[in-house]
């Protein structure tokens, strides 16, 4: 390895921000859901095929915002596994060199 390549990881620091997205994320998502049905009911008496081919739209929209927002949140439980993964060889790390 050319180098010294270590990582450093606040782990504080990660830890809040990812719990912060998290929350954002949850806030968007309720708020989208919300927005969309509130759309979806501008539609309720509506009929005919252009009116049929927006609601499809939508709620394509919908879902791939859903879909986005998913995705997203199974980022942040891969982060959140990889921060506690390096937390914990940080502590072997630390225990190792304590004793040795």
């Amino acid at each position: 390895m050319p180098g010294n390549s270590n990582v450093a990881i606040d782990k504080n620091t990660a830890v809040a921000e990812m719990a912060a997205i998290r929350s954002e994320t949850a806030q968007f998502m309720s708020e989208m859901e919300s927005a969309y049905t509130e759309l979806s009911r501008l539609f309720v008496r509506s009929e005919g095929e252009f009116i049929t081919a927006l609601k499809e739209q939508i709620l394509m929209g919908q879902e791939a915002v859903r879909a986005v927002c998913d995705f997203f949140l199974t980022l942040l439980d891969m982060m959140d596994a990889a921060e506690a993964d390096f937390s914990k060889l940080d502590d072997e790390y630390a225990k190792e060199n304590i004793t040795s």
